[in-house]
């Protein structure tokens, strides 16, 4: 066998496993259901394209074989095995003519006495390979031996319950198709197909016990020019589709240049927004800062106003809002009352016990007080303010009772006193008119007692 012929074999081997697959299956589906979707007209075109020059042999000796050449429109023509080649030709083509057809598939047609048939099983999953299960298992499942029968199949069903494939063998012995097949060569007939008589299945569905190899090959100069048509489409198309890859690339390049080319300068800009944004915040925070908070010095000038001489602070620490303070006072109790009126505090509290110290004679004490915010101080101010205004609103009104009472005892004191004085001076007066009157009366006994003497 030449090397051309082991590639054939080997091709049509991979073809016939192809249409016996699932994919296989699924385009002969896919392309029926195309098929009933064309227009009537379109698919009477297609019906006429596949409709096969039917080739009968007649019973007889084998020099003397006739064979009928039978078109699907009957038209009808027999001509004996001996007859002149091109006088055949020249009758096959007028019948060609006359029925409408042009190189169509010539099939021929064995009568059914002559193909052996027969059902096999096989395992289900040798499904995408039958040909080749059965080319090795052919001399179990039938009388004859691969190398003397042509044979082909049809799937009959699936039986998936017990994993078998049930399928029909057709054979026919292989020097009743080769006697046919020269014959038919020597009237200058190729033959592309092998059939049984009366088999009218779909063209999926069609037998062909004519080997791959021994096939004629049919060449469709309509269906070779729709083939580079289409060839030629695809190659157009992929050029278009390569072009706009290459026009997309260059334009993408073009963006890419334009994108390096004012990337450095959005960094920049980027780079700059972000400092400002940093400095805003930080600017933001300490500005929130000093406002939050009074400034230490001012912490440090209220505690210096609010204790008193007797308390020594030995370490102050100021911090998120807080301070503490540490050291010894003669009453360390008095700190918290203090501290808490001051309106730079609130919270003020002992960070543990007091204890005293003998040494120092002071009590030590560690505390703590929490920071007023500056917001809230001038609410506290302000609420201070307008109660030390009432404050001194009844200072002022219990003086000013206290010196009206005053100024009344002031005057009963005063009337008192100058009734005793008047009363003092009516006796006194009264004291010396008596004494006038008794000087008077003792005047005028002394007068009288001289004028007595006399």
């Amino acid at each position: 066998m030449s090397l051309l012929d082991s590639v054939n074999q080997k091709v049509h081997s991979l073809g016939s496993q192809l249409r016996d697959s699932g994919a296989g299956r699924f385009w002969h589906w896919w392309m029926a259901e195309l098929r009933a979707l064309l227009p009537a007209s379109w698919r009477a075109r297609l019906l006429a394209e596949a409709r096969p020059l039917q080739i009968m042999p007649l019973t007889g000796p084998a020099e003397e074989t006739t064979y009928q050449f039978l078109t699907d429109n009957d038209h009808q023509l027999e001509l004996a095995a001996s007859s002149d080649p091109e006088l055949v030709q020249q009758q096959v083509q007028q019948l060609l003519l006359d029925a409408e057809l042009e190189n169509p598939e010539k099939v021929l047609f064995l009568a059914n006495s002559a193909v052996l048939q027969t059902e096999v099983n096989l395992p289900l999953a040798a499904e995408g390979r039958i040909r080749q299960a059965l080319e090795f298992d052919l001399d179990r499942q039938t009388p004859f031996r691969n190398s003397d029968v042509y044979f082909d199949y049809r799937i009959n069903r699936r039986d998936k319950t017990h994993n078998q494939l049930h399928l029909q063998l057709y054979l026919v012995p292989r020097p009743l198709v080769v006697e046919q097949i020269q014959l038919l060569q020597k009237m200058g007939v190729e033959i592309n197909r092998v059939a049984i008589a009366g088999d009218t299945r779909t063209q999926e569905q069609q037998l062909n016990l004519l080997p791959e190899e021994m096939r004629a090959v049919r060449v469709d100069k309509k269906a070779r020019f729709n083939h580079i048509l289409l060839a030629v489409v695809l190659v157009l198309l992929a050029v278009a589709m390569l072009q706009s890859i290459h026009v997309r690339e260059q334009y993408v390049e073009e963006l890419e240049t334009a994108i390096a080319s004012v990337s450095k300068e959005a960094r920049m800009v980027s780079n700059m927004r972000k400092q400002i944004v940093d400095a805003r915040e930080a600017a933001g925070f300490l500005a929130k800062r000093e406002t939050e908070y009074p400034e230490d010095i001012e912490v440090i000038a209220e505690l210096t106003r609010i204790l008193n001489k007797d308390t020594w602070v030995q370490r102050l620490i100021i911090k998120d809002g807080e301070i503490r303070v540490q050291g010894l006072s003669v009453e360390a109790q008095r700190l918290i009352r203090d501290i808490n009126a001051s309106p730079y505090f609130i919270a003020a509290a002992f960070l543990g016990t007091t204890q005293y110290d003998s040494r120092a004679k002071r009590e030590r004490f560690n505390l703590s007080a929490k920071l007023v915010k500056m917001a809230d101080r001038e609410v506290l101010v302000t609420e201070s303010v307008a109660n030390s205004d009432k404050a001194v609103a009844a200072k002022i009104k219990a003086a000013r009772a206290k010196a009206a009472k005053t100024k009344a005892a002031k005057t009963k004191a005063a009337k008192t006193k100058a009734a005793k004085d008047k009363a003092v001076e009516t006796k006194a007066v009264e004291t010396k008119a008596a004494k006038a009157k008794a000087a008077k009366a003792k005047a005028a006994k002394a007068k009288a007692a001289d004028k007595g003497a006399q």
